[in-house]
């Protein structure tokens, strides 16, 4: 039987996007578009995002440095992917007696194959929250964006 017989877009209910309204719209756009050229996944990432803990530079185990939180400069998944039905075909494939793992399994193979598309938004606009301070941040945000003050990296 079917696994799916559609596409559809995932969004994690911890990673949320703030004060862009037009997102379901856009980003269901570029995906379609993306799907249409042959693309099975297509995810949104910001260029960067803050680290959650300190960095330890060191020398042979003597620290050197303590940066808290940096900003890492890596293109980060935001939890909130689009997915070609044509997709389920391999998550069908995979070992049943093993859990599928998303990422660690399906994005994995399907960035082997170039079958997955990256699109860009700038890091304010996501907020992971799956802390106190991200949850903070998400309240603030949603409550009060007028109050807010300005995120950066």
């Amino acid at each position: 039987s079917d696994v799916c017989s559609s596409d559809l877009i995932l969004h994690y209910p911890d990673d949320q996007l703030v004060d862009y309204p037009d997102f379901p719209t856009d980003f269901a756009k570029v995906a379609a578009s993306a799907m249409q050229v042959g693309y099975q996944v297509v995810v949104l990432c910001v260029p960067g995002t803050l680290y959650q803990w300190g960095e330890i530079p060191d020398e042979n185990g003597e620290v050197v440095d303590f940066v808290e939180k940096p900003f890492i400069s890596k293109d980060s998944y935001t939890g909130i992917c689009a997915v070609h039905e044509s997709a389920f075909d391999l998550i069908k494939s995979l070992d049943s007696s093993q859990p599928v793992k998303l990422e660690r399994t399906v994005f994995k193979e399907l960035a082997r194959s170039g079958q997955m598309f990256k699109v860009l938004v700038p890091a304010e606009y996501w907020i992971p929250v799956n802390d106190t301070p991200g949850l903070e941040r998400f309240q603030q945000a949603v409550c009060c964006p007028a109050s807010r003050p300005e995120v950066r990296p």
